[in-house]
């Protein structure tokens, strides 16, 4: 090769080799980059708040109260005085379950609420008859009612003579009105009952008692210390206007005889106030004995 081939051959190569070094790379785009400038960026949807239900109120019903339980006395009327063989017990009683008349007569009721019977006199001289109704309705309420009558004897009618007539039981008509209280310097026996036999039940008669006066019931036994139970009843009223609505209450008496037990007025000066009492002993015959005591 001659000397002037030789250096255009040179030239060549030196050009070539210098575009190799000079040449700037092509950048790489970031992926980075690329992304923040070529993509939309998506929002995202704010969650969409849901209401809570409110809990609805509910209304509880008010109770209905149980209606007062219904004893109507159609017969006899309040100081009625009857010339009958016996005292005609007449009425009806709704939702009542069981009817007793003085703490012994039990009166069976019909199954359309009604009842009949006729009760023996207590007393035909021309004395008060007092008659204690007490009943007790399927929920166990008890219910009472007070009637006073008188037998007719010969020679007139004794007493204050025919009361209004029928009435609603828990609500007695106008009666004798009381008497003038009498004070008393001693004890006086009001009334007393003794069993017949060892541990029979002892029921006492209905005593009417009167506002501003001192009871006591006396119990004894044959056997001397002994324990007893006495179940009490007192019925009253605070008046005796018509509709005057009379109440029940009822307590036990407990311990050992020889004992004296106070009895104590269910109301200040009540115009009607009648005691029964039902009791027993564990040994022996008991006594039961109601006194007014100074």
């Amino acid at each position: 090769m001659d000397g002037k081939a030789f250096s255009w051959v040179v030239l060549v190569a030196v050009l070539l080799l210098s575009a190799s070094c000079g040449a700037q790379p092509t950048a790489t785009p970031d992926a980075k980059a690329t992304w923040s400038a070529g993509a939309t960026a998506t929002k995202l949807a704010e969650p969409t708040a849901t209401a809570v239900p409110q809990p609805t109120a509910t209304k509880i019903p008010t109770a209905t109260p149980t209606p007062r339980p219904q004893l109507i006395i159609q017969r006899p009327g309040d100081g009625e005085v009857l010339d009958t063989p016996a005292i005609p017990i007449r009425g009806t009683a709704p939702s009542i379950r069981e009817l007793i008349v003085n703490s012994y007569w039990k009166i069976e009721i019909d199954y359309d609420g009604t009842f009949s019977y006729d009760l023996p006199w207590k007393d035909m001289t021309g004395q008060p008859n007092l008659l204690v109704f007490q009943a007790t309705d399927v929920n166990g309420r008890p219910v009472a009612a007070l009637r006073t009558v008188y037998y007719k004897t010969r020679g007139g009618a004794p007493g204050p003579g025919p009361g209004p007539g029928a009435g609603p039981g828990s609500k007695p008509t106008p009666g004798v009105p009381p008497p003038t209280p009498v004070r008393i310097t001693q004890p006086v026996k009001l009334t007393e009952k003794t069993a017949t036999e060892d541990l029979e039940i002892v029921r006492t008669e209905p005593v009417a008692l009167q506002a501003g006066h001192k009871y006591r019931v006396e119990f004894k036994s044959t056997a001397g210390a002994t324990h007893f139970r006495a179940e009490w009843t007192q019925v009253y009223a605070a008046s005796l206007t018509v509709g005057q609505e009379t109440t029940t209450q009822q307590g036990t008496w407990e311990g050992n005889t020889p004992a004296w037990v106070d009895v104590k007025s269910p109301i200040p000066n009540p115009a009607i106030w009648v005691l029964s009492l039902v009791a027993g002993c564990e040994s022996g015959r008991l006594t039961v004995t109601v006194w007014e005591v100074p």
